[in-house]
Parts: structure tokens; C-alpha cells; sequence
């Protein structure tokens, strides 16, 4: 691959991005070394490493995007991870793509998640169908993938932390005082909505008094940050690029859906417990009553009452359950050589 060089299509580049942004800075990170230039196509550019080897182009239009496209060494190696992918094949480029999508259950969460739907799930088929090579982060994700391209495989994104070990030899136990809760992610209805009402049943089985619930991310809703702000036990940290997880007592989620999350993966690997709903592919790292809780969906009674069941150490969890060996930037790198390699060769 060092004689080839990579293109990179994607949405947003940068560190102070959330979500599968991370996971595209990251292996382009590890990519530099095996390209002899790596070049990302982008629409928002952020806060990004300074590399001769990097180049990167912003766009304002797709079709300005094709433009970008048609002008590159048609040997070059071209990777998509957003729902436009399929420009590539209009340019005239062979691709391989990465899902990250939430699609097609984000879908079913409401009418106006229906319409948003109806938008984006006709171009990620498209982009999907049009790929050589598709890879999933999880696979939940890898079995719809399947339904429009038979050539998928899973590789797991990385993680930001090494491996900890706390003082609770095996068992999540709740340290004495307070119990810290951390949530990560873009404040918005789908991620953070549920999050009100389950604050409201805090505040009924008095959770509220002891606990303190700190959350880090971008606010994408003003009016959702305001009534999180609210309640008298939240704390709204804003974004941060390097949270240090152990810090807390326990990872809490109230996403409707996900794939499958970093943060969570960060967390688990923090050995701190993760609780939320049993979505996409979050079942495939968090064990039930081993190392966290995934309530059914919506159901924020459950997620409340195993909460303060845990903290009133009814039952223990153990994070020799937890196996992330493969949940790294560096493992993920080399797999995606790999298929590279074999695919490029059979041209």
C-alpha cells in the first residue's frame, strides 16, 4: 500500500467531532503510515493534525465533491463512511465503505425520524450497493449491510484509553459517598430525551440525593440542555476530548438507537459498568447483570430501579466480562489493510 495512496470521503473531519468522526480521524491516523499520501474529501473540517503526508480538501456540494473526485489517480484506495458515498461510483471510482449508520431503525422513532428516513436510507442503499466492500463496526449493523451487498465484514472501531484496572479487584462495586454518573454524547431528542424522564423517576425513588450525573457533549437542542440543566443533580460539562472514565462509577445511556458506541466501549474498558436500553449492537459488548444493564427500550422504569439496586449493592458486577481486545485503533488499522491489500490485488 505504500506505493498507493488513500482518499478518504467523509462528512466531518477533525478531533472535535463526536460520533463515527472519531472513528474515520483515528484510522486516517494510523492510515498515514501506509499510504504514501492520504487525502480526505470533506464537507466540515475541525481541529486535525499537521502531517505532510495528510491533505485535506473541503467541499460545499456534492457535485463540487465529484469534482474533487474525478481529478484523483484512479488507482488510488477510495473510502466512504457517510450516506453520499455513491458519489465515488458517479465519479467513476471503485470503493469500500464503512457503516456507521443507524438506519433503518432510527426510522420507527418517530414521524419525523420517518421523513429524515425517507431522505437518507434511498442514498446509503445506494451507497451501499455500489460498494466492493463493506465494513460494520458491529454486527447487528453487518446482518442489514447484508440485505444489499454480500461482500461485508466487521471490523470493531478502536478506543481512545488503555485498559485500567480499578480497586475493586472483579467486582463494579459503587465507591462510598455519591454515585458519579457520566453520559457522553450530542445532546439531542434521540440521545438525551428519555434522559428527562428518567430524571423524573430519580427524583421519585430520591436517586436524586445521591447521585450526581455529569454529561459531556456538543449541544446540538438548546431547549433539551436547558431542562437537562435543571435538575438540581446535573451537571453539564460541555465537549471533551479526553474524558477519563474512571473517574466515575457508572456509564449511563438513554439513546433510542445506536450501532455501536465508542463511548460505551471506552467506558466498559475503564471497567466502569455501562447501563442503558438493549439497542443495535450494544448486547454485543455489554453482558447482562455481568459488567452493566440494557433495560428494553424505553422502558426508563427498569433503567431506574437497577440503578439504585446496584448502588444498594443487591447485586454485583464483573468486569472480567469485558472483552475488548479487538476494540483497537491500531488492531482496526491493520484489518483494514489487510482487506485492502487482497481486494486491490484481485483488480
Amino acid at each position: 500500500m505504500k506505493d498507493s495512496g488513500l482518499v478518504v470521503f467523509t462528512k466531518n473531519f477533525g478531533s472535535n467531532f463526536t460520533g463515527a468522526t472519531v472513528a474515520t480521524y483515528n484510522l486516517v491516523q494510523e492510515f498515514l503510515g501506509e499510504f504514501k499520501e492520504v487525502i480526505v474529501i470533506c464537507k466540515n473540517v475541525g481541529n486535525s493534525i499537521s502531517d505532510e503526508r495528510l491533505k485535506i480538501k473541503v467541499f460545499s456540494t456534492l457535485n463540487e465533491a465529484r469534482r474533487h473526485l474525478v481529478k484523483l489517480p484512479p488507482d488510488y484506495v477510495y473510502l466512504s463512511d457517510d450516506h453520499f458515498g455513491y458519489i465515488l461510483k458517479m465519479a467513476g471510482r471503485e470503493y469500500y465503505h464503512v457503516y456507521h449508520g443507524s438506519w433503518p431503525d432510527a426510522m420507527f422513532l418517530s414521524l419525523r425520524m420517518f421523513v429524515y428516513g425517507l431522505y437518507f436510507l434511498p442514498q446509503y442503499i445506494l451507497t451501499l450497493v455500489f460498494a466492493k466492500l463493506i465494513f460494520n463496526v458491529s454486527y447487528y449493523m453487518d446482518k442489514f449491510t447484508r440485505k444489499f451487498n454480500s461482500n461485508t465484514t466487521v471490523i470493531r472501531n478502536g478506543m481512545r484509553h488503555a485498559s485500567v484496572s480499578r480497586e475493586t479487584e472483579k467486582n463494579l462495586m459503587v465507591k462510598k459517598g455519591k454515585l458519579k454518573i457520566i453520559m457522553v454524547g450530542t445532546i439531542d431528542n434521540l440521545k438525551f430525551r428519555k434522559a428527562l424522564e428518567l430524571f423524573e423517576l430519580f427524583e421519585r425513588h430520591e436517586l436524586n440525593s445521591i447521585c450526581d450525573v455529569h454529561i459531556f457533549g456538543h449541544a446540538k437542542n438548546l431547549k433539551l440542555l436547558e431542562k437537562l440543566g435543571s435538575f438540581n443533580f446535573v451537571h453539564l460539562e460541555g465537549f471533551s476530548a479526553n474524558i477519563i472514565y474512571r473517574d466515575f462509577d457508572l456509564y449511563l445511556t438513554t439513546s433510542y438507537f445506536e450501532n455501536l458506541s465508542i463511548a460505551v466501549c471506552e467506558a466498559l474498558n475503564s471497567e466502569i459498568p455501562v447501563f442503558g436500553f438493549n439497542v443495535g449492537g450494544l448486547n454485543e459488548v455489554v453482558k447482562q447483570y455481568s459488567n452493566g444493564y440494557l433495560a428494553p427500550i424505553n422502558k426508563v422504569e427498569y433503567l431506574a430501579k437497577n440503578i439504585k439496586a446496584w448502588y444498594e449493592q443487591s447485586f454485583y458486577l464483573d468486569s472480567s466480562e469485558t472483552q475488548l481486545d479487538d476494540f483497537s485503533w491500531e488492531v482496526a488499522a491493520k484489518k483494514y489493510i489487510k482487506n485492502f491489500e487482497i481486494f486491490e490485488s484481485l483488480k
